[in-house]
C-alpha cells in the first residue's frame, strides 16, 4: 500500500496540556524524537492540532492511535 493513501492521524489535544505540561511532552517523547515532540507539543498548547502520517500500513498507524489515545491524547483519524 502506498503511503500516500494512508489516513492522517489528527491529535486534537490532551486533557492534561495545561495542569501537566511535562508529562504530556514526555509522553510525545515516547513515539517521536525529540525535536518533533518538542515542535507537536508547542502545536498542542497553543490549540492547535498536529497532523502525523506514520508508517507504512494501516497497522502502524493503528498501533500508534492505540497507543496515543492510552496515553491520555485525543485523536481523530482522517481518510485520504
Amino acid at each position: 500500500m502506498n503511503s500516500s493513501k494512508l489516513p492522517i492521524l489528527t491529535i486534537k489535544t490532551h486533557p492534561d496540556i495545561a495542569r501537566r505540561p511535562k508529562s504530556v511532552l514526555n509522553a510525545l517523547n515516547i513515539f517521536f524524537p525529540a525535536d518533533t515532540a518538542t515542535q507537536y507539543f508547542l502545536m498542542l498548547e497553543k490549540g492547535n492540532t498536529v497532523d502525523v502520517q506514520f508508517g507504512k500500513t494501516q497497522s502502524d498507524l493503528a498501533i500508534l492511535r492505540r497507543n496515543l489515545q492510552g496515553q491520555g491524547f485525543i485523536i481523530e483519524v482522517i481518510p485520504q
